[in-house]
């Protein structure tokens, strides 16, 4: 499975990139026909 992790606004750091490929290979195990996965992580300040 190829896992594209984007960051807006937010540093994408090894620490986060291993977790979310960790969490990733779990829902890999239940669907097995996900072969590309992307995932855009955004900060957004001053939502009420």
């Amino acid at each position: 499975m190829n896992v594209s992790i984007i960051g807006r606004k937010v540093k994408i750091t090894p620490e986060i990139r291993s977790y979310i490929e960790k969490k990733m290979k779990k829902i890999d195990h239940f669907i097995d026909h996900i072969y590309d996965f992307k995932l855009i992580i955004t900060r957004e300040r001053h939502i009420y």
